[in-house]
């Protein structure tokens, strides 16, 4: 396995790999849709935040990225074929490595019911609860300390 920065010709994978992981939930068509559309992966994005990929040999197996205003994980994704196989796991590993090497303490992040388990976890602490720009849901604002 190999982690690198994505290329912003990525970006379409990026976001496809995101509302794919996201429709593994079962989230119906109309909230991807809208998911996509809020939360696409531009080529802009890419060349100005910290976007990593995790890969294979031959697989993109998810993507994560810290933006670079506040130290945000903005996105952390694993391909919907891949979920369930540990690969979260690693990617959070390579994060937290990543976060050591650019010298960031604390990132916050945004967790929805369904994943905010794998988070705690691994140490995020949830700070407060609050409702999602998409249906309304129920989010988890979270920080991890380093």
């Amino acid at each position: 396995m190999n982690i690198r920065l994505a290329h912003p010709t990525e970006s379409t994978i990026l976001t496809d790999l995101a509302a794919s992981s996201e429709a593994y939930w079962k989230f119906g068509q109309e909230f991807l849709d809208i998911f996509k559309e809020q939360y696409s992966i531009t080529e802009k994005y890419i060349e100005t935040n910290n976007v990593l990929v995790l890969e294979d040999s031959s697989n993109i197996l998810g993507f994560f990225s810290l933006e670079t205003d506040g130290n945000i994980l903005n996105h952390f994704y694993i391909s919907k074929s891949f979920i369930g196989f540990g690969y979260g796991k690693v990617m959070w590993d390579l994060l937290i490595s990543y976060c050591k090497d650019k010298a960031v303490n604390t990132f916050s992040l945004v967790a929805t019911p369904e994943v905010v388990g794998f988070y705690t976890k691994l140490g995020a602490e949830i700070v407060r609860i609050g409702s999602s720009t998409i249906n309304n849901r129920k989010v988890y604002f979270l920080e991890y300390k380093l």
